[in-house]
């Protein structure tokens, strides 16, 4: 048997109606007119996306992603940043985010992990015990599928902290970069 590790986090509820959903919280970008602002996002089990009192359909949010209502990384030329409810700031360097289309993959992946499927990052690390005892070319390719349908800023969790994605990386003959 294969034991394989999931990302924990603490159990968290959006109230929709009279009902409590199991939700995920992910920090979001929302753009409105000049003024861009860090808000809340949150990913229910029902496949909806809560932000501000709205709720979204996941065909109605990837749009709004699309259009750039919605964005995971600051633009570069955006050098001032709302904080909703805490503060505001001026960007000097920004580091790291996560492109719109990774973002849009990842809140459907927190959907799945929420209905009680394992996720991406665990069909890869399946993919990878497989291909590591099994390197047979069919065992290879299912894990080059895996590994490539997660978004590049979430390859760190596919192993340890230390090793992050390398052992897919040298599996696959690309080399040993850490994400």
């Amino acid at each position: 048997m294969i034991n394989i590790k999931r990302r924990c986090e603490p159990p968290c509820y959006y109230k929709v109606d009279d009902c409590y959903l199991k939700c995920v919280i992910r920090p979001i970008i929302q753009r409105n007119g000049g003024v861009f602002e860090v808000v809340p996002c949150f990913i229910l089990e029902s496949g909806h996306v809560a932000i501000k009192g709205h709720l979204y359909s996941m065909d109605e949010f990837s749009a709004d992603m699309a259009s750039g209502k919605y964005v995971s990384e600051l633009p570069i030329h955006v050098k001032d940043l709302r904080i909703s409810d805490l503060c505001s700031l001026r960007i000097s360097k920004a580091f790291f985010g996560a492109e719109d289309l990774g973002f849009v993959i990842e809140v459907r992946d927190a959907v799945a992990q929420l209905q009680g499927q394992p996720g991406m990052i665990v069909d890869c690390q399946v993919a990878l015990e497989h291909a590591k005892s099994n390197p047979t070319a069919e065992n290879i390719a299912a894990l080059r599928s895996a590994y490539d349908s997660i978004p590049d800023y979430l390859k760190c969790w596919i192993g340890s902290l230390d090793a992050k994605d390398s052992e897919v990386r040298t599996l696959l003959g690309l080399g040993d970069r850490r994400v």
